[in-house]
């Protein structure tokens, strides 16, 4: 989804807040009538208020509007190809933010899957780019 992304919004020029705008108004376009329509407003109006502001937050904001900003940005700086790797990166940094956070060390296993995630993302990001030449 996140390299389809970057391929039409570099080949249509989609500037990020132009893309955070039609991906947040595609978004509840789908969502809102799903929602409403298994869940109801029910749901909703069960969580406190607190609840609430914080889901707004972190998925509406942070989710919602900054990811979507930084990888356009990304796909503007980085090219569409380079820019589709960063996503392999969020259980790298969800694993290191667990690490202080929530006080889990990961496994061998772990730090091995990390190790191949990021030789594998330094492998595509340093690469030279083949239609640039020589």
């Amino acid at each position: 989804m996140w390299a389809a992304f970057a391929i039409l919004s570099r080949r249509w020029a989609v500037p990020p807040l132009a893309g955070v705008a039609i991906i947040s108004v595609l978004s509840a376009a789908v969502y809102a009538p799903l929602h409403l329509a298994t869940a109801g407003v029910g749901g909703l109006l069960a969580q406190s208020p607190a609840t609430l502001l914080q889901q707004a937050v972190v998925q509406g904001l942070l989710s919602g509007v900054l990811a979507v900003f930084a990888f356009g940005r990304a796909v503007e700086l980085l090219g569409a190809a380079r820019a589709a790797a960063l996503p392999a990166l969020v259980p790298v940094v969800a694993t290191l933010a667990g690490i202080p956070i929530a006080g889990e060390l990961p496994t061998l296993f772990q730090i091995a899957g990390l190790a191949v995630v990021t030789a594998g993302l330094l492998v595509t990001q340093t690469r030279p780019d083949p239609r640039q030449g020589d």
